[in-house]
């Protein structure tokens, strides 16, 4: 299995292709190996590249090595960062624009639809429009996961802060007021 995305803009990503990279053995003769073992056998190929299952390949060549070798997860990385990366920031830039204009489209046509009496038909739209917000809901829950973990990771290597810094407040945590002093003692001084 191959590198594959499956983030929040998943379904954007894969929209008009099937993106799964994968490092792909060069051959001698130009054509590209996109499994191990294949009738070319596991030796003898003349570099290893980044490629896509859409037909993308990086114009980066590393020298020959074996599965998961370093060669092997630098042409992995290629594929990552050459390709895989674009295609998700196209999809988050396109993704809510585009969105909000279908749900518009269809909130008009169910309006429409009501307007003339056809019931049925405005009821299916909303019922396929009620499914299209809950799908963007469970983007929104992915989102705000990685958004959880991104921060955790960049907080992960210093847990504390210098000795007498107050803490930081977390992502939804709640102020509370100030602890009252402890009950004194009748016969403290």
């Amino acid at each position: 299995m191959g590198i594959v995305c499956d983030g929040a803009y998943a379904d954007d990503v894969h929209h008009d292709a099937f993106h799964e990279g994968y490092a792909g053995r060069l051959w001698p003769d130009g054509t590209l190996g996109a499994t191990w073992g294949s009738e070319y056998g596991w030796t003898g190929h003349s570099g290893l590249v980044g490629a896509c299952d859409c037909g993308w390949r990086s114009d980066r060549v590393h020298p020959p090595g074996d599965y998961d070798g370093p060669e092997h997860e630098a042409a992995e990385r290629d594929f990552e960062t050459q390709h895989l990366q674009p295609l998700i920031e196209e999809a988050r830039q396109r993704s809510w624009p585009q969105w909000s204009r279908r749900v518009a489209a269809l909130a008009d046509q169910i309006a429409d639809l009501a307007h003339r009496g056809r019931l049925d038909d405005a009821r299916d739209i909303l019922n396929s429009l009620g499914e299209t917000v809950l799908r963007r809901g469970a983007v929104l829950a992915e989102l705000d996961l990685e958004q959880q973990v991104a921060y955790e990771r960049a907080h992960a290597a210093a847990p504390f802060g210098p000795i007498g810094a107050e803490p930081q407040p977390l992502p939804g945590d709640i102020a509370l007021p100030p602890a009252p002093p402890p009950p004194r003692h009748p016969h403290a001084r």
